[in-house]
């Protein structure tokens, strides 16, 4: 009789054991799958933004390469500087999208000593349109050639927000601060911005 109840506690323990391992294994599977799933998919996103930016980039650097052709060297030194580990190579980049920002306005709306008043999100801004109102420049080039509001006033914040940014790295790096960006994150955005920006100018020339 002893025997038998020991056989019988026996069966149940490895019956147990049995069941807990395949419930582990189950959770594991489940895991591993959920892993597997995750990492399909960023890796699926990752291909579609590279795609979507292999797309724009050869667009960009086609048609800037006609208008500006220093522009395509100075996004390639930009692509250097950016894979660097050094954070003055990252503020060195952003300098050099604010002189392609320059050369494309030099080349789409040359300097004036005129002035003119443009809307910008719906409100009149009277502007200067000299060698260093780059951006305004660049605003009324595409003023003069969209007949859609709402492009130009996407444009137009962006361009202000963006060379804003650009002209203060600027001017803190003529003061002998060279590294104002904290980060190649943010060096990143704005080489990014530049691009997308210059994108959408050139699809009105």
């Amino acid at each position: 009789m002893w025997s038998s109840m020991g056989n019988v506690w026996e069966h149940n323990t490895l019956r147990q054991s049995v069941m807990k391992a395949s419930q582990r294994l189950a959770s594991r599977r489940t895991l591993i799958h959920r892993y597997a799933l995750r990492k399909h998919y960023e890796l699926k996103f990752s291909g579609i933004a590279d795609d979507v930016f292999a797309r724009i980039r050869e667009r960009v650097d086609g048609k800037i390469g006609h208008i500006i052709p220093d522009a395509v060297q100075r996004f390639s030194a930009i692509y250097e500087n950016l894979r660097s580990e050094n954070p003055e190579n990252w503020s060195n980049a952003v300098h050099s999208c604010r002189r392609i920002l320059e050369d494309l306005a030099d080349a789409l709306f040359p300097p004036t000593d005129q002035e003119r008043t443009i809307q910008i999100e719906g409100k009149p801004r009277h502007i200067k349109l000299g060698k260093d109102q780059y951006i305004n420049r660049i605003i009324a080039f595409v003023q003069d050639r969209s007949s859609s509001g709402r492009f130009q006033d996407l444009v137009g914040s962006h361009l202000t927000f963006l060379g804003d940014r650009l002209d203060s790295v600027f001017q803190a790096a003529q003061k002998g601060s060279h590294t104002t960006i904290i980060s190649r994150e943010e060096a990143d955005r704005y080489v990014v911005y530049t691009y997308l920006l210059v994108g959408d100018i050139l699809s009105l020339q």
